[in-house]
């Protein structure tokens, strides 16, 4: 089983067990996998419907991806599993709530739950599901539009149509060509399109998105001087700071992938420079997003101009930046660690959390 955020129990001294601090992990079943995921009457367990293969696996997609790093010697997990209309009953264990859900878009149904939880125990909540909610990428756009030293693209969501609706609806809402077409709920440049013209909505027939709504954002070209294109992902906990990244390359589109020699010397000087050159020019921008988002973790991918203006590209819990994908030893070891270490000390005190 292969689940966002759910990692085997490690067998421990029953002391040790007794120590660890209690965290209720409340997971969500995707909305569209209600069909082929089922939940157990007690929320502990997934099922995988038929037609998934020899050996059956669910990726939660839309989670936070915090669980499965957790220190097991400071924190006992008891995971649920939520999925509108299953009829489950929940018996939380001792301990606050812990929200994994992270994209309102893929998991609005059980985001609904986690209401309704937080609601019944009045128990205070890690990244509240009200706060979440929010996270929308046009809910997100509206949020922060008006903040100094942001650049924040036009946003739009769109429920579907077809080529000539969304067009409609592009012209509707005055924006600026190109418009990047995206199905909600996609991450990574997936199911995304670059539109350059008016006439040229036709392309979106490449988008997999169904009865799934879409997003249209302006783009905002963000070459730099020497041609190349620079994202950086910083990660907000509490009332901490991180540079969890840096990406370079030759083309917009930048999801992990480098083209150029100069990457990994640029990025490594980033992190030398982060708190003593970026941090102090930044931090108002950042220090407002996050009290308007109210959120006790998430990610924020953007590109940060060498006048330290802020071109956001998205902000929201659902960015996978403990998991460390490159062969060890490597230099996102430190940063990775800042952060996780940041979030266990916050985790462990449910008084310091917004809606704590």
């Amino acid at each position: 089983m292969d689940l966002h955020g759910d990692t085997p129990s490690t067998a421990m001294p029953s002391d040790a067990r007794l120590r660890r601090i209690p965290l209720n992990v409340l997971f969500g079943i995707p909305d569209r996998d209600r069909g082929s995921i089922r939940v157990s009457p007690d929320a502990r367990r997934v099922h995988v419907g038929p037609g998934s293969g020899e050996h059956p696996s669910a990726t939660l997609h839309g989670s936070a991806n915090l669980a499965p790093f957790l220190s097991q010697t400071r924190f006992a997990l008891n995971r649920y599993f939520l999925q509108a209309g299953a009829g489950i009953r929940v018996r939380l264990g001792p301990g606050a709530l812990l929200n994994h859900i992270a994209d309102p878009d893929l998991c609005s149904g059980a985001l609904a739950i986690v209401s309704a939880i937080i609601k019944q125990s009045g128990r205070p909540c890690f990244n509240h599901p009200a706060a979440v909610a929010r996270t929308t990428r046009d809910g997100v756009a509206r949020l922060l539009a008006d903040i100094p030293g942001l650049t924040v693209p036009k946003t739009i969501r769109v429920n579907g149509g077809s080529p000539d609706a969304v067009r409609a609806a592009a012209l509707d809402a005055k924006l600026s060509y190109p418009i990047l077409v995206r199905v909600a709920g996609s991450h990574g440049g997936k199911e995304r399109v670059r539109i350059e013209r008016s006439d040229a909505f036709g392309e979106i027939s490449q988008l997999n998105h169904g009865e799934h709504a879409l997003y249209l954002t302006e783009f905002h070209d963000f070459a730099s001087p020497d041609g190349l294109y620079r994202k950086q992902r910083l990660v907000l906990v509490g009332e901490k700071i991180f540079l969890r990244q840096c990406i370079l390359g030759t083309d917009w589109s930048l999801h992990g992938r480098r083209a150029v020699g100069q990457a990994d010397e640029e990025e490594e000087h980033a992190h030398n420079t982060f708190a003593s050159e970026w941090l102090p020019a930044i931090e108002p921008v950042f220090r407002e997003m996050q009290r308007r988002l109210r959120l006790d973790f998430f990610g924020v991918d953007c590109h940060i101009d060498s006048s330290r203006n802020v071109l956001l590209f998205e902000a929201n819990p659902c960015m996978k930046v403990l998991a460390n994908f490159r062969p060890r030893p490597n230099r996102l070891e430190a940063p990775i660690k800042r952060i996780k270490d940041a979030i266990e000390r916050r985790l462990a005190s449910p008084e310091t959390w917004f809606h704590g």
